[in-house]
């Protein structure tokens, strides 16, 4: 058991909170039980207005659905990459090296002027990378930060998760 006046704190710490009022249990529930659901206004409004947000904290990048169809990898046919493209309705493909790690991407207007396999030289510089470990609102941060609809996810040995 750990107690605390500092919500965050135990947000952070706790598999359970319980928060009292006039000493009475007012709500006991998982953190994210808590800021998706308070149980009064009470409850709401001392988690606070931007419990949506708070919410970002308790979920890792590992834990959403990862897009896994935007891939090529160094050496794939620009047309097979192009009907990527086409097929699946974006406008660039994170392009992998051998070992599965994003080392850039491409979009339409690259593989119209590269050669016939996806090579180094046309890639764009990727706008940064996700680790499966880092939590939601750091990922929010960064896509706001790299001005970027998405970002490449990558595992403890950087290896493209999606």
């Amino acid at each position: 058991m750990f107690v605390s006046h500092d919500i965050d704190e135990a947000m952070k710490m706790g598999d359970k909170v319980a928060i009292f009022r006039d000493g009475k249990i007012e709500q006991m529930a998982s953190p994210d039980e808590l800021l998706a659901r308070p149980a009064s206004a009470f409850i709401a409004d001392f988690v606070g207005r931007d419990r949506a947000l708070k919410r970002l904290r308790l979920m890792c990048a590992s834990d959403v659905a990862l897009e896994l169809a935007r891939v090529a990898r160094l050496g794939f046919s620009s047309a097979d990459a192009r009907t990527l493209l086409h097929d699946h309705l974006v406008d660039t493909l994170v392009v992998l090296d051998a070992q599965g790690k994003p080392v850039g991407h491409v979009g339409s207007l690259e593989l119209a002027v590269g050669g016939r396999t996806l090579e180094a030289a046309q890639l764009r510089p990727l706008p940064g990378v996700v680790r499966a470990t880092d939590d939601l609102r750091s990922v929010m941060s960064m896509l706001l930060a790299h001005g970027a609809t998405w970002l490449p996810g990558i595992d403890a040995d950087g290896r493209f998760i999606g």
